[in-house]
């Protein structure tokens, strides 16, 4: 865990009870984080963007849920132009899908 070499700031849109030396836990929503635009130096957001807008975790139905989290993140997570620090987007890869109908006679 990295927190063992660094603090850590840990948000997840239901509380976490998780203690660890140099962590803390809060709770927050992807579509609207607690940050100023262009102000989080590093971020890890691990398989929850492919999550967002499928009314699973109390969040509303939203087809375009995934991409309005991804523009939330990019809002405040310091430019790459203006900053060395990493964001790590991790997503589950899905088989392309594709839904046809067939027309009756």
């Amino acid at each position: 865990m990295v927190s063992a070499f660094i603090p850590v700031e840990f948000y997840n849109y239901r509380p976490a009870d998780i203690r660890l030396k140099n962590m803390t836990t809060n709770t927050a929503n992807i579509l609207d984080l607690p940050f100023k635009g262009n102000s989080v130096e590093s971020l890890s957001c691990m398989h929850v963007v492919e999550h967002i807008g499928l009314g699973r975790y109390g969040d509303p139905m939203d087809p375009e849920g995934d991409i309005e989290a991804i523009k939330e993140l990019k809002r405040v997570v310091m430019s790459i132009l203006s900053s060395s620090s990493p964001t790590i987007l991790s997503l589950q890869p899905r088989k392309p899908q594709c839904a046809c109908a067939q027309r009756s006679s």
